[in-house]
């Protein structure tokens, strides 16, 4: 499966593995998994605001991981002004937008993305 991580997956899997259950690790190690510079950006808020603490450079961190880093592309900006209306948080509406235009899954626990049934998005 060709995976794009949601930001909350990614960090639990960079700081707290046990979060995501056995289950959900075996998909990331196993899959064709991506993050995008969107989760990079939303950290990177998180960490302003005090919410988390990273390591001084994320992006070693996330490639040591394996994980391909898929920059922001005018195709991407496309399809965000297509995404769905019922995804009012910009980073979510970023992320799904990246995962739509790359075909692949975002891969997340968001109850309100999953909520919405949509085909690129999968419980992990």
């Amino acid at each position: 499966m060709r995976l794009l991580l949601d930001t909350h997956i990614l960090l639990w899997w960079l700081q707290s593995p046990a979060e995501l259950g056995l289950q959900s690790r075996r998909v990331i190690e196993t899959g064709d998994c991506a993050v995008s510079v969107v989760s990079f950006w939303e950290l990177a808020a998180k960490e302003r605001a005090g919410k988390v603490a990273l390591p001084p450079i994320l992006s070693d961190d996330i490639e040591q991981q394996g994980f391909r880093v898929i920059p922001l592309k005018a195709a991407h900006v496309e399809a965000y002004r297509a995404a769905h209306a019922a995804v009012i948080d910009p980073f979510d509406r970023m992320l799904l937008s990246v995962a739509t235009a790359e075909h692949l899954v975002l891969g997340t626990r968001d109850g309100h993305l999953l909520s919405l049934g949509l085909k690129e998005v999968r419980e992990l």
